[in-house]
């Protein structure tokens, strides 16, 4: 299959999986639908906070069930990414911008709601429309009031009900990227204060409320009001099972007619690691690499070292070869990586064997550096060192082994 007659790239490395080629997450998605969604089209405001490491898949999880929330149970579909932003007035104009963006994608819908939101519109042409930041911002100030922020969704939704052919049941609104955000005092409270003031309201607005983020950023939100740790109903996201993993390769492949050998199947999973981004990466990689429209253990071989290359030029180096400059540092890291590449943990005892004395009495400060750089985590064994993500490790010793 030579590239000029290849479609589009069915992967999507960095970007949120599309439905079509989203697996697993059967039991968060379920939680999320029928006690969130469904029970939000009833008129019960809901709230979820989607928690997991970097790249194992919280958006593309928070996009499936928003996209289920639209086509099975009415609600209006709005994600804002919060990126950086660090203020209430950054966060109200995201959001605003997101809710126009939710408008204007529906024809149907922005007919109603036009006249609403069209100040905020530059111009629109059969390629989309152009957002006027300027009024954007300057309404914004008003909407990072509690009060005002629930009313432009509620009178937004009265629009939507009112009309027989779009009508809406609900607003399904996720908040992501929160890294920002997430620590300041005045995002938990203006959280605290939407939920609050909506349950006390005459009517409360049917509101499905989901944040995604990490666990350090649930732990600041939490620390930065303790009470806003508990009107959000926490859904884990932990690595894919192998048998998911397996599921995606095979569908995402078959929607662009390609197959896998079973043998490249296995590696394929084994490099992924149950990680979402890391199986895009491997996928997407293992797609230009090959010719036939048979993904061989060729194909799998190579698809883990352009992988690994490009894992290390967008992660490895600024995250962490840049941080660990010390030279006994490195030979702790190229020790660990030479153990077994491809293993997601080690233990401490271990590594300790093949190391020289001055770096055995540095090793602590070294664990607890890279714990500090979310690359590891202690595991549930006496000594044992888990990578978050095990692919750190494969392109570290795929790097090393090159400069050799």
């Amino acid at each position: 299959m030579a590239d000029l007659q290849k479609p589009g790239s069915p992967f999507r490395p960095g970007q949120r999986a599309s439905v079509e080629v989203f697996v697993g997450r059967a039991a968060e998605s379920e939680r999320i639908v029928q006690r969130g969604a469904r029970q939000t089209s009833l008129g019960k405001p809901t709230m979820f906070f989607v928690r997991g490491e970097y790249g194992i898949g919280k958006s593309s999880l928070a996009n499936y069930c928003l996209q289920v929330a639209e086509q099975e149970h009415g609600l209006m579909g709005i994600t804002a990414s919060l990126a950086g932003q660090t203020t209430l007035v950054g966060v109200a104009e995201s959001i605003l911008q997101a809710l126009v963006t939710s408008a204007a994608r529906d024809k149907g819908r922005w007919e109603i709601l036009k006249e609403k939101f069209a100040r905020y519109v530059k111009s629109a042409s059969l390629f989309g429309f152009e957002i006027n930041p300027a009024a954007l911002r300057d309404e914004s100030v008003n909407y990072a009031d509690v009060t005002n922020f629930l009313g432009v969704l509620g009178s937004t939704l009265e629009r939507l009900m009112a009309n027989k052919e779009k009508a809406i049941k609900g607003i399904f609104l996720v908040l992501d990227e929160i890294n920002g955000v997430a620590s300041e005092p005045m995002f938990a409270h203006f959280l605290k204060g939407v939920v609050d003031r909506n349950a006390l309201a005459p009517r409360p607005l049917p509101l499905c409320l989901v944040l995604c983020g990490t666990p350090d950023r649930w732990r600041d939100l939490v620390e930065a009001h303790e009470p806003v740790g508990r009107i959000f109903d926490v859904v884990e996201v932990a690595p894919l099972a192998d048998v998911e993993a397996r599921a995606f390769f095979a569908r995402t492949f078959g929607s662009v007619g390609m197959t896998v050998e079973a043998q490249a199947l296995e590696s394929l999973v084994k490099f992924g690691s149950g990680q979402p981004r890391i199986l895009h990466m491997l996928g997407d990689a293992a797609y230009w690499r090959d010719t036939d429209g048979l993904i061989d253990g060729k194909d799998a071989m190579n698809a883990l070292s352009d992988t690994a290359r490009d894992y290390t030029l967008r992660f490895v180096g600024p995250r962490i070869l840049d941080e660990l400059r010390s030279t006994d540092y490195r030979a702790i890291l190229r020790q660990i990586c030479q153990l077994d590449p491809l293993a997601p943990s080690f233990t401490k005892a271990e590594l300790a064997q093949g190391l020289r004395e001055a770096q055995r009495r540095k090793l602590d400060n070294f664990l607890q550096r890279l714990q500090q750089l979310r690359v590891l985590h202690k595991g549930r064994n006496r000594g044992e060192w888990v990578f978050n993500t095990p692919m750190v490790r494969t392109a570290i010793f795929l790097l090393d082994a090159a400069s050799d």
